[in-house]
């Protein structure tokens, strides 16, 4: 009995005895800045609006009396007490940037004449009317300032209806009527067409709302949930033209354009609306930027389940991982693994991320002992670099991203064709290949960022109408 108990204090001790404590150096902590900017891509803002619209809004604007002077001198002692009221649809053409208008109008004019010399002359009041047809043109033009600027200017006119008086065998011209009229009415109807246009084509209050909608975070996707940013930075326009009775113009944004897979992103700031640059750079494409974060803990915790308890052997000697944190130094992530059995402590795993593209899964490549982890295994543990405790933990350290690219794909592909930002805004385009970029190291995260490219549109009319 003695014999045994006494063999058996000898197994434990020896078997204490060649057990071997490891503690190599810790790697520093670190993790490299992250200065990439995605790119730039430029959105195309073709806007098309109807002249007809322009010409509806007009005649909804302007009705009843458009011109009065109750007291015109003429130079011959006569006054006239001149109204102008709208006769019928003013109607709109256009060439190139300049509206041609045609204005009906129906004049009432109260004429007060003196007839005859001195004491014997007196004063006659008689009423003429009449309708005539006003021709203006109308230059357009869009300002660095998001304004429309207008310039109207008459070019002519034609009688509809002439007028004739007659008193006391007196003729009163036609011509010297049609002079008082262009002289005196038609400066003041120019003025109304200009303040009619700008008051209601609100070209900055438009550009305004859209520039700060398109900056609110969007959720183009629900399981997971993918978030998209458009953050604007420059505007881009050239003059607008007419076309087979099409006002066209063209627009664009400079932008960049994000989407990541989790919670909603916050914003710092929003970007004030820009000023035009009034030349659109020749910049086809459009470039979105994904980012899928996976949390450096989780993906430790993701490994341990398989890893945990998992035995590594040797030459008859083994080692189980009881604990894995992953954190970044150099560009690297490192693997800390606490082990236990025939070897207790600490080893360091490296290797640096990438992403395969027939996988879909981001894994570590070049994944190996650390340098400090392997001198000191060659000294007092050869046999563990013989194991397949790296190749395990590597196998165990891969990401999946094809079901969140996927959702991704999924998403962008909604939002370039059903989304609405604003009533009368839509936005239309196809991107496709998303793919990886680069890959990312962060403190708390491996984050890895995608790039997709192809064509996007904010189709956009103006919203102000009329029946």
């Amino acid at each position: 009995m003695k014999r045994t108990v006494v063999l058996s204090l000898l197994v434990i001790v020896f078997a204490g005895g060649c057990r071997t404590t490891l503690e190599p150096e810790k790697p520093t902590e670190s993790y490299l800045p992250w200065n990439k900017e995605p790119e730039a891509s430029f959105i195309q803002i073709p806007v098309n609006l109807e002249i007809s619209t322009i010409e509806n809004l007009v005649n909804k604007n302007l009705n009843g009396v458009l011109f009065e002077n109750p007291s015109i001198k003429t130079g011959d002692e006569s006054t006239i007490a001149l109204k102008v009221w709208k006769a019928g649809r003013i109607r709109l053409a256009m060439k190139g940037n300049t509206l041609e208008w045609e204005m009906p109008l129906k004049i009432n004019a109260q004429t007060r004449m003196r007839i005859g010399i001195g004491s014997l002359g007196f004063t006659d009041t008689r009423d003429l009317n009449g309708e005539l047809s006003l021709k203006f043109k109308t230059l357009l033009e869009i300002t660095p300032d998001w304004s429309i600027k207008t310039k109207s200017t008459p070019v002519g006119y034609t009688w509809i209806k002439e007028p004739s008086l007659t008193a006391a065998g007196r003729e009163f011209p036609i011509t010297l009527l049609a002079n008082i009229i262009l002289n005196n009415a038609q400066g003041s109807l120019a003025q109304s067409l200009d303040e009619s246009i700008q008051q209601n084509l609100s070209l900055r209050k438009e550009a305004d709302m859209l520039w700060q909608k398109l900056q609110d975070p969007v959720k183009i996707y629900d399981h997971p949930e993918v978030w998209l940013i458009l953050k604007p930075e420059e505007a881009y326009a050239v003059q607008p033209m007419a076309t087979k009775g099409v006002l066209q113009w063209k627009a664009a944004l400079k932008a960049r354009i994000e989407a990541s897979v989790g919670s909603r992103p916050v914003l710092s700031s929003l970007t004030p609306l820009k000023k035009i640059n009034l030349q659109i750079p020749q910049a086809p494409y459009s470039f979105l930027f994904a980012r899928i974060s996976a949390n450096l803990d989780s993906l430790a915790s993701t490994a341990m389940h398989y890893l945990k308890n998992e035995k590594f052997s040797s030459g008859g000697r083994s080692v189980v991982i009881k604990e894995l944190r992953l954190f970044g130094s150099e560009g690297k992530l490192v693997a800390e693994t606490r082990v236990e059995g025939s070897i207790n402590g600490k080893l360091y795993f490296t290797g640096k991320p990438y992403y395969n593209p027939e996988t879909r899964q981001v894994s570590l490549q070049d994944f190996d002992f650390e340098l400090k982890t392997r001198n000191l295994l060659h000294k007092s543990a050869a046999w563990l670099l013989q194991s397949t405790i790296k190749k395990q933990v590597a196998q165990r350290l891969r990401f999946d991203l094809d079901s969140q690219i996927e959702a991704l794909q999924q998403g962008i592909d909604q939002w370039t064709e059903n989304f609405e930002p604003a009533e009368g805004i839509k936005i239309k385009g196809k991107v496709e290949n998303l793919e990886p970029d680069a890959i990312h190291i962060a403190h708390y995260a491996l984050i890895i960022y995608l790039k997709a490219s192809g064509n996007i549109e904010i189709i956009s009319r103006p919203i102000a109408t009329a029946k």
